[in-house]
């Protein structure tokens, strides 16, 4: 089935242009008319060095365009570029974004793909209210974040969750609950098969006073996946993310950018990159919402490529010890492709045994 013309036209009419923009983490300067912007659709076709504000924004006629790469395009066509989204996601995306009724026609096959989505995003939610009624009735899950330096409010703000050491069987009797089918759960990633002879295990699972969870999100807020921390220090491994699924691609995602993007013009177009979502969450606590994470392993090509997009300097910021700093050579190594003079990338080694949730607490965010 496919989104109906009327829906895609109410989608270019009614998506505002520069609003859009800024929700895109994109920092416009200009008037409620119109504004200036760097290309964040194609930055590598701009000559080395060149920082010049060459993509514009009009209100009139709901569309913008870059001078420097050629690229034109309207509410779609910007979405698209930056998210890689396909046309379809795009238009149901900003059209449930905006408030837009979305109509179908013609063939069930992409129906049935829409409707696997629907039920794999079910199945997360189903999975994330689980966790966090579980994170109000473990005693142990509330004090290990409060000794981290979160209180319950800044947990119930971030969703953090927790993840009992209990095989999976809480979660199977939420998502059964929630009426979420055992192949669904699977294919979301919450739930895997061991042994075909018995019932299927989490992904995530806990050991002694379990796992403490935190939801991670696609560029645009959407839940996708879960990491997880142990609680007790001696449990190996310590943290636990979600596997790739049609939904969660590791090798894409940045904890926290969804966030992130928004506040980087608020620092001058400056993005914070961290080793994990503890530090990520610790900076956050402290007021600084231009920091994103990768999901546990370097930095990958297809991070590094995207962040151009979102900010003008990217500074890595890694742990003062050994496997921050191998962490520190691979990320530059892929970086070096990307050289291109439009984005600074700039190195921050925390000083032996620090990172930046010890760092933070010894002298503050500045």
């Amino acid at each position: 089935m496919l989104i109906s013309d009327k829906t895609i036209e109410e989608v270019k009419r009614n998506v505002p242009i520069m609003d859009l923009a800024r929700d895109l983490g994109i920092n416009i300067r200009g008037t409620t008319q119109g504004g200036m912007a760097r290309c964040v659709v194609s930055p590598q076709s701009h000559s080395k060095g060149d920082k010049t504000a060459s993509m514009s924004f009009h209100k009139k006629g709901n569309y913008c365009n870059c001078f420097g790469c050629g690229f034109t395009g309207g509410p779609i066509g910007l979405y698209q570029a930056v998210t890689n989204d396909s046309f379809p996601d795009a238009v149901k995306h900003l059209a449930e974004r905006y408030g837009i009724a979305i109509e179908y026609e013609g063939n069930a096959k992409s129906v049935e793909k829409s409707n696997e989505l629907d039920a794999l995003k079910n199945a997360l939610t189903v999975a994330q209210d689980y966790y966090k009624a579980g994170f109000l009735r473990c005693s142990a899950a509330q004090d290990y974040m409060a000794s981290r330096g979160f209180t319950l409010d800044d947990c119930k703000r971030i969703g953090i969750g927790h993840i009992p050491a209990d095989y999976g069987r809480g979660l199977m009797s939420a998502l059964d609950k929630g009426g979420v089918p055992t192949e669904v759960a699977i294919k979301a990633g919450l739930l895997k098969v061991v042994d075909p002879r018995r019932p299927p295990r989490p992904t995530i699972y806990g050991e002694k006073n379990g796992r403490v969870s935190f939801p991670v999100h696609d560029r645009m807020g959407r839940l996708i996946a879960f990491g997880a921390r142990a609680i007790d220090d001696g449990v190996k491994p310590k943290y636990i993310n979600s596997p790739d699924s049609p939904l969660f691609h590791k090798s894409e995602v940045l904890y926290n950018l969804h966030d992130a993007k928004a506040a980087v013009k608020d620092d001058g177009g400056r993005l914070i990159v961290g080793e994990g979502y503890m530090d990520v969450e610790k900076v956050r606590l402290h007021g600084m919402r231009n920091i994103a994470a990768a999901m546990g392993t370097a930095l990958t090509s297809e991070n590094i490529a995207s962040l151009g997009k979102y900010a003008g300097e990217v500074v890595f910021c890694f742990d003062g010890d050994a496997a921050g700093f191998r962490a520190a050579s691979r990320t530059l190594e892929n970086i070096v492709p990307h050289l291109d003079g439009q984005t600074k990338f700039k190195f921050a080694i925390l000083p032996e045994g620090e990172d930046p949730d010890s760092f933070i607490d010894k002298h503050g965010v500045e």
